[in-house]
């Protein structure tokens, strides 16, 4: 909605749809287990509206529109909304959503949501290249400790690029959103549900480190393979 993609009345219109034409197959295949609609904590349900989110997101950010018109209230008050300058070409909109996501996901996790403390790790700003690999060990493992995932492990070694590089990869194994990011790929949906990712790499950001990342998805797993430094 702050990147003005769409009118958020359209979205939500949409989004409504394919999250009524996905429920009952998704449902049924966990059957007998109930899962409650709209329970976030549900980690069922979490991976079930992640993935229904970023599917339309998906379909609607190449046909969007710079310029649209939007209504709002019980009046369906109408306005026109003018996208920034910057992203007119839809072709960089998938990068910077991304971004923004996990700007506002560490953000949350650092100073705390709801009354929630995440024992984030602090951005070092200094570039240092370990002690900002340290800083994201501690913030996969806050992830965990939220019921993010059943476990992880954190490995890095050297990348052989002099001691400026580390390749550090990550795997989360029975993540909650294990189901959508296979359903999500097997579409090729981009950007994907990959909060994790981003939000390292918002922290890394932070921390005047450059990073590149790649994802894998198996039956029980996500596996993150970043290039820091």
């Amino acid at each position: 909605d702050a990147m003005d993609v769409m009118a958020m009345d359209t979205f939500q219109i949409n989004f409504w749809k394919s999250r009524q034409s996905e429920w009952e197959p998704y449902t049924q295949q966990y059957s007998p287990l109930k899962i409650e609609q709209g329970k976030l904590t549900d980690p069922l349900y979490f991976d079930f509206i992640s993935y229904t989110q970023f599917k339309v997101v998906s379909k609607e950010i190449p046909r969007s529109q710079s310029v649209f018109e939007e209504r709002s209230g019980a009046e369906g008050t109408t306005k026109v909304v003018r996208r920034d300058a910057t992203l007119s070409d839809n072709k960089v909109l998938p990068a910077v959503l991304a971004q923004r996501l996990g700007d506002t996901i560490y953000a949350r996790v650092r100073y705390g949501f709801e009354g929630t403390d995440f024992d984030a790790p602090e951005p070092s700003f200094d570039g240092d290249v370990d002690s900002a690999v340290g800083g994201m060990r501690k913030l996969v493992n806050s992830f965990v400790r939220k019921g993010y995932a059943l476990k992880s492990a954190v490995d890095v070694v050297n990348n052989g690029v002099g001691d400026k590089q580390r390749v550090v990869t990550i795997r989360l194994d029975g993540p909650a959103t294990l189901w959508s990011a296979q359903a999500l790929a097997a579409r090729g949906v981009t950007p994907s549900n990959e909060y994790l990712g981003y939000t390292l790499t918002g922290y890394l950001r932070l921390c005047g480190v450059p990073s590149v990342y790649s994802t894998k998805v198996n039956d029980t797993a996500v596996e993150l393979e970043f290039v820091v430094g």
